[in-house]
């Protein structure tokens, strides 16, 4: 084996587990109990090392049990409350971009940018697959799927026409089951609650010589991967492109579903692109922050039938003032 991960610094196993339980984890697992002695993890740290002794990660497991077995019954029964979401965890999504990549951002990674700009601002904010129940969400990305399940979309519309937003990404819906290009205009099965269609499309190999950018009133995004220029049916047009023979053509559009909207992004999301657009789509969907803005930290609200549990745990690596929000009780 070519790599040995870091070791956990003292407080950093308290703090993972913290965070699994403010994702909403009900148990946890730690691998492992004792340091192998052969095999391919024989230098991989567990609970004890080789020797049986118990040292200082032994003394923080024991701690971080103490203190679980005295909050558990607060948790226990609580799910995290979800206001925004992020559509991730289909593995036919995962391996389809593998197959022609084009050297573009895969739908994990994407989710992972959006997610951390929604959660640094204070957004309740969690995973959701498409399939699942979207009840309680108000703001929902898909972030640049190329397969899009048609028994997928009875929920998806339901979603919107009860009042939430959606929010698709470009190159969504480019595919069938079987991993082929659909023979349907773009964006294939979600034409109808797009509300547009995509007219070009085009990979951004060259930005520098040949920029692009988004534009609306005096606001300019720079994109740097992809571009769509769309033409709206149903939809208006909230950002049009700058650039070349593109100019003036609608980039981002929106479409009003019954009560809810559905924006279509003709680029690939990155922090410059989700943070631009952001405050627009919180509009939208009427989604308000439950904390201050804070990097670095992963947090949880889990509420209950007598009140709610809010777990702040501290990630980052660097040391942080205490504050009002600091403030608490086991």
């Amino acid at each position: 084996m070519g790599y040995l991960l870091s070791t956990p610094e003292p407080g950093e196993m308290r703090a993972m587990t913290y965070a699994s339980i403010a994702r909403g984890a009900d148990s946890l697992l730690y691998f492992r109990w004792c340091t192998c002695r052969f095999g391919a993890e024989e230098y991989w740290c567990g609970i004890i090392d080789h020797d049986t002794v118990l040292r200082r990660r032994y003394r923080e497991a024991a701690d971080v049990g103490r203190e679980l077995k005295a909050i558990g019954p607060a948790i226990l029964g609580t799910s995290v409350r979800i206001e925004a979401a992020v559509a991730t965890g289909d593995q036919d999504n995962i391996d389809a971009h593998t197959t022609m990549h084009f050297e573009l951002p895969g739908p994990e990674a994407v989710a992972r940018t959006i997610h951390g700009r929604l959660l640094d601002k204070g957004y309740a904010v969690g995973c959701v697959h498409p399939s699942d129940d979207l009840a309680g969400i108000r703001l929902y990305f898909i972030p640049h799927w190329v397969i899009i399940d048609p028994a997928w979309m009875p929920n998806l519309k339901s979603f919107v026409e009860g009042g939430g937003t959606l929010v698709i990404g470009a190159h969504t819906a480019t595919r069938n089951l079987d991993n082929q290009v659909v023979g349907d205009t773009l964006p294939g099965v979600l034409r109808d609650l797009v509300g547009a269609t995509v007219e070009e499309y085009g990979r951004q190999n060259d930005p520098a010589n040949h920029p692009l950018s988004l534009r609306a009133h005096r606001a300019l995004i720079s994109t740097t991967l992809w571009y769509e220029a769309l033409k709206c049916e149903s939809a208006e047009p909230l950002y049009v492109w700058r650039g070349r023979h593109l100019d003036g053509q609608p980039a981002v559009t929106v479409n009003r579903v019954g009560k809810g909207r559905v924006v279509y992004v003709g680029t690939y999301f990155d922090e410059t692109v989700t943070d631009t657009l952001l405050p627009t789509l919180a509009e939208f969907a009427s989604l308000k922050p439950l904390w201050m803005s804070a990097p670095g930290r992963s947090r949880g609200h889990r509420p209950r039938e007598r009140g709610e549990r809010s777990l702040v745990p501290r990630q980052s690596q660097r040391r942080r003032s205490g504050g009002p929000e600091d403030a608490g009780r086991d």
